[in-house]
């Protein structure tokens, strides 16, 4: 995936963010910058990968203005198990698309409420099956479109006929 590529979806994303931040409870559960993490990984190289989720982690971090630095290491662990995860496997299909964005979304909140608990930051309390599973879904839905834009805008080999 070309960088200006990328920038273009994080841009997109954080306005996406803004505009679910009118609607809070949607914001709660739904994670775009995350999504743009996800969506850099699928290509397999992990050195880019990790340098998408340490940025997008960073400004999640800024918007948030918690706890610095959380979102960055969540999001660089999931960019590089998921970037070791599509060395392996070919993840540019829509199916994988969609499972790695259903697990990534997953990895990243577990991760996110066992660094709390860890570090004995407050946790309001740990969400049940049904949070998860709609944060889940809101992220799939949107690292998907967020896929379909980058395989638009990226170059594909043409054949002759």
């Amino acid at each position: 995936m070309r960088p200006r590529v990328v920038f273009a979806l994080a841009v997109a994303a954080v306005l996406l963010r803004w505009l679910m931040g009118l609607w809070s409870p949607l914001a709660a559960y739904a994670n775009p910058l995350l999504a743009i993490t996800i969506v850099a990984t699928l290509p397999g190289l992990a050195l880019p990968a990790m340098g998408v989720g340490i940025a997008t982690g960073l400004a999640q971090d800024v918007w948030t203005g918690r706890w610095f630095g959380q979102h960055a290491f969540a999001h660089l662990v999931v960019a590089y198990l998921l970037s070791l995860v599509s060395s392996r496997m070919d993840m540019v299909g829509w199916v994988p698309a969609a499972i790695a964005l259903l697990v990534g979304s997953l990895v990243d909140w577990g991760i996110l409420v066992g660094l709390s608990a860890l570090f004995d930051r407050r946790v309001a309390g740990v969400p049940g099956p049904g949070a998860w599973a709609i944060m889940a879904l809101a992220n799939v839905a949107i690292g998907l479109v967020f896929f379909a834009l980058a395989r638009e805008r990226s170059p594909q080999k043409k054949t002759r006929r």
